[in-house]
């Protein structure tokens, strides 16, 4: 099965990772982009070996790999740092690194939300409506998860909770924020029904605790309004039909979302929302008009430069059309129409040959903008598109399907099974994994 995966890895142009998976298959020269957590070990090691896409010339030539030492990532961390020298750490070079969005927006909603109430700089500045924001918050989050953790503890609530509802109360998960959210919108669809917030009341009697009065009911509805369209983003990990052009899309999708939310009448949690956009900016700042995801939405036909407005609309297009104007000057064909000696004359007052060059290129990126079709594989009708496209959407924006690989990894290596060598652990997993690609 290596053999064969090698086999078809070598026969596409770009390959994107969410994981060092590659040391032995020697794809290395190909892979455009690697998506990775926001974890410190990451960021350092790609902030200091790592190559910015942006800073590569779109007119050079494909890098020729012919003379390109590939070296096992066992004999790299086996080697003491004391026997490399500078030039050993200059030759390393890992692709360019993109943050996985949802792991960067679960930190937003989870984290940087939490820094934001606890900051003693922030709380001497604000007014008293935030500070009775937080302390009703803090309360109607502990209330509820009071209320999950008796259902979780006691069998005779649990029952008296399905007895109400006909089904259990959703458990949120520690590590998940969108689990959390997913509860919260279930307690809120819940309380929207007068019989619904009976029932509640008698649930949270019956667990000894107090009821949600008026305001913390407007609170856990409101929360839910607010940070639903995050929620919604936060279901983009999937791995089919899920390219690096629908990242700027939807951050700036979810931005206007965000700014339409700020004029409607939102009475208990205005501050909040306030910080959510503050932090939300604050981590998406440094990629907001990158270059190469700019290039990825607008390569997508669904998008296109539809989502962009402005200044920023023609600064997408002048990129564009300077990709595909590098690609015209590589492949474009130059046909040179000879002189014979029936136009002897031309020639002898040297007059200059005509050159026709087909900007093929420069055309099929018109038509393509120009296009109502929004289909995927309308891409087949611009065969230069589609290969700029599968260059810059190979990545992925989620490197959620990664956990997937470890819980695989985690199930092969069972109790009973811990004597398993390096080589045959790896080759279980990778028959697991790819028993459906190669069949």
């Amino acid at each position: 099965m290596k053999n064969d995966l090698i086999e078809k890895l070598s026969k596409v142009s770009y390959v994107a990772t969410i994981a060092d998976a590659w040391s032995n298959v020697k794809i290395s020269y190909l892979v455009m982009k690697t998506t990775t957590d926001n974890g410190r070990n990451f960021v350092k090691a790609f902030n200091v070996f790592g190559v910015d896409i942006n800073d590569t010339d779109v007119c050079s030539d494909e890098a020729d790999d012919s003379d390109t030492e590939f070296i096992e990532l066992f004999d790299i961390l086996s080697t003491s740092n004391t026997y490399m020298n500078d030039d050993d750490f200059n030759n390393i070079h890992l692709p360019p690194r993109f943050r996985c969005t949802s792991h960067t927006l679960d930190l937003v909603v989870s984290k940087d939300i939490e820094t934001y109430f606890n900051d003693i700089k922030h709380t001497n500045k604000l007014d008293n409506h935030f500070l009775k924001l937080k302390k009703l918050y803090r309360k109607v989050l502990a209330k509820c998860q009071k209320v999950w953790n008796k259902q979780n503890q006691s069998t005779g609530v649990a029952e008296f909770i399905k007895e109400q509802f006909n089904f259990y109360l959703k458990t949120p998960v520690e590590t998940r924020w969108n689990a959390k959210f997913d509860s919260l919108q279930q307690i809120n669809n819940i309380l929207k029904n007068s019989q619904g917030l009976i029932k509640m009341k008698k649930i949270m009697d019956q667990c000894e605790l107090g009821r949600l009065d008026s305001n913390e009911v407007q609170l856990i509805n409101e929360y839910c309004e607010v940070m639903e369209p995050i929620a919604s983003t936060l279901d983009f990990q999937g791995e089919k039909g899920m390219y690096m052009g629908f990242f700027l899309s939807t951050i700036h999708a979810l931005n206007k979302k965000l700014d339409q939310l700020g004029k409607k009448k939102i009475i208990t949690i205005t501050p909040l929302l306030k910080a959510l956009h503050k932090c939300f900016k604050k981590r998406f700042d440094t990629v907001w008009m990158e270059k190469s995801l700019v290039i990825s939405a607008c390569l997508h036909p669904y998008f296109k430069l539809s989502w962009l407005e402005g200044d920023n609309k023609n600064l997408a297009e002048v990129w564009l059309k300077s990709i595909f104007e590098c690609l015209s000057r590589q492949s474009d064909s130059v046909i040179e129409v000879e002189s014979n000696d029936d136009n002897f004359e031309n020639n002898f007052f040297c007059l200059p040959t005509n050159h026709l060059t087909n900007s093929i290129s420069t055309d099929q990126l018109q038509l393509y903008l120009n296009s109502n079709d929004k289909e995927l594989q309308s891409l087949i009708n611009w065969p230069m598109v589609r290969e700029k496209f599968i260059q810059y959407n190979c990545g992925m924006p989620s490197s959620a399907p990664v956990e997937r690989l470890f819980s695989t990894g985690g199930n092969t290596m069972t109790v009973k099974r811990h004597s398993l060598s390096d080589t045959t652990f790896e080759n279980l997993v990778l028959l697991k994994q790819n028993n459906k690609i190669m069949t």
